[in-house]
């Protein structure tokens, strides 16, 4: 995706893909279509509790930390000013 240059932010808006880009979304729709992002009854799939959250990598031969992951928390840290005063939210769901 990078080396094409893939951006998937118009399509809604009737923007057209590159060829390389729709083949690239086409393999991603297919691995993940059928998941309901709404099921928040079902299987709750957390990282095992053993990996580390932050990785390694190298970026112009200086070894960087970044997150392997994201929590709803991290990505919206004032949603959860009031957290403890919600009640009955299904397992996956942050609030």
């Amino acid at each position: 995706m990078l080396d094409l240059e893939c951006n998937y932010s118009g399509g809604e808006w009737g923007d057209s893909l590159s060829k390389g880009c729709q083949d690239l979304s086409d393999i991603f729709y297919e691995a993940v279509g059928e998941v309901n992002i709404y099921n928040v009854e079902g299987t709750c799939w957390k990282p095992d509790p053993s990996e580390s959250k932050k990785g390694l990598t190298s970026i112009k031969g200086e070894l960087k930390s970044y997150n392997k992951y994201a929590t709803a928390l991290d990505l919206t840290p004032w949603a959860f000013r009031n957290v403890k005063n919600l009640k009955e939210i299904p397992p996956c769901v942050y609030g």
